[in-house]
């Protein structure tokens, strides 16, 4: 939409000099208000989640319609004289046959505190047109709650998006933003350009796939009801960074939580294989009967159980995935060219189970031995857990299958670990 004009003066009438068209807005303040921002969005809505600057980390991403800003938006602002209650914003029709959105806000202090919109807007052909809204008091956020408006901007302390929650349309509330065109995020950073990762987060970061991790990183973790900020101990790897782009030879947190004594365990070295290795708990531990058979050393049937983790009660989803050291992330635990030991997809209880493919004992030459792996999995939170695994093969002198093939956690879980793998996952840093 081009400006015709902008009247920043208090109860003037559009009459004589105006020309053939213009859109009249008329905002009808609260006693009090010192100053109206409307914020203004051209074309169709589009439905999306956007994480908006400064948001709190603890609330869902909010989902809902936006329009990008027309632009010089930011022009939109009167600022009220002492005892005056109405705004008046005057703009000439561009090529755009309506407005999406306007959306107008009252302040007070510099604090939004009065809020009215009206959606998908005839502009006029030939015509003035005159639209009055009353603004309404912006209703305080109940404890635990977001509050109903939100700004933010590239800058810290910047004003040009707008995110409205409860907005009416058709009689149903809904959430709406008001963001910058090409940059629904509002962090300075385009869409489709280099230093533009997560095109819907505020400053946001793209995590690095599985089969891309090859480090060990700390991730901080927010608050959770307690205001303490913790730092844990995750699987990393390279990552796409706003403002900065991809960083392929970073170590960056990715969503795989591990036990906070791996990071220490491996500060000299900072790989998946020592991760693999390393004796820090919590772990798990799977053990293996062997008994001596006509045809020689063989494993006793049954799988190796490991019951429901109440730890990851919140749901495990996809599958399991494990990594020796030296090697690559596989759906099997391969122990030698004799045995795999596979483990079926995970139920919502995470319960693990290692299978074998076979009763042959995997070390050649009856010896004793064991496998030590990193053991993953996706969590329906959208975090995933990574944790030590070592398999091992126990002979039993009776030659009977006591006790079954069965696995445990060594320990539990450490607070950090458990913090991570169940805190909301948020894209930004």
């Amino acid at each position: 939409m081009q400006r015709w004009w902008f009247l920043a003066m208090i109860g003037v009438a559009c009459t004589a000099g105006c020309e053939a068209s213009a859109l009249v807005i008329e905002v009808h303040a609260p006693t009090g208000t010192q100053q109206v921002r409307l914020y203004i969005g051209t074309g169709d809505e589009t439905t999306e989640t956007i994480v908006p600057g400064n948001y709190p980390a603890t609330s869902p991403p909010p989902m809902g319609r936006y329009w990008p800003r027309d632009p010089g938006n930011e022009l939109d602002v009167i600022t009220l004289a002492n005892g005056e209650t109405t705004a008046r914003f005057v703009f000439a029709p561009g090529s755009a046959p309506k407005l999406g959105a306007i959306i107008a806000i009252g302040f007070r202090d510099d604090a939004p505190v009065a809020i009215a919109s009206r959606f998908y807007v005839a502009v006029p052909d030939g015509d003035v047109i005159q639209y009055n809204l009353e603004l309404a008091p912006i209703p305080l956020p109940m404890p635990g709650t977001v509050p109903a408006v939100h700004l933010w901007g590239p800058a810290e302390a910047e004003r040009s998006c707008l995110l409205a929650h409860e907005t009416q349309l058709a009689g149903e509330p809904r959430t709406s933003f008001i963001v910058h065109h090409a940059d629904p995020d509002c962090d300075g950073y385009e869409t489709g350009a280099s230093d533009e990762c997560q095109p819907h987060v505020w400053n946001g970061r793209s995590r690095a796939d599985l089969a891309a991790l090859r480090c060990l990183a700390e991730d901080s973790i927010e608050p959770i009801g307690d205001g303490v900020t913790i730092q844990a101990c995750t699987l990393g790897g390279p990552a796409c960074v706003d403002g900065a782009g991809p960083q392929p030879d970073g170590c960056e947190p990715s969503r795989y939580c591990t036990p906070t004594g791996v990071c220490a365990d491996c500060a000299n070295q900072n790989t998946l294989d020592c991760a693999a290795t390393a004796r820090a708990t919590p772990r798990i531990l799977c053990t293996f009967t062997v008994i001596q058979a006509p045809n020689g050393l063989s494993i006793c049937p049954g799988a190796a159980k490991l019951p429901a983790t109440a730890d990851l009660a919140s749901g495990c989803t996809g599958s399991f995935q494990f990594r020796r050291a030296g090697d690559e992330w596989r759906p099997v635990l391969q122990t030698g060219t004799l045995l795999t030991l596979s483990a079926p997809p995970p139920t919502d209880a995470c319960v693990f189970a290692l299978v074998p493919s076979s009763q042959e004992y995997p070390f050649p030459g009856g010896g004793s031995g064991s496998i030590d792996a990193l053991l993953a999995v996706d969590l329906v939170n959208g975090r995933g857990a990574a944790i030590g695994l070592t398999v091992s093969f126990g002979f039993n002198s009776t030659n009977t299958c006591d006790p079954p093939n069965a696995c445990k956690v060594e320990n539990t879980l450490d607070p950090a670990f458990r913090r991570c793998i169940t805190a909301p996952l948020r894209a930004s840093p």
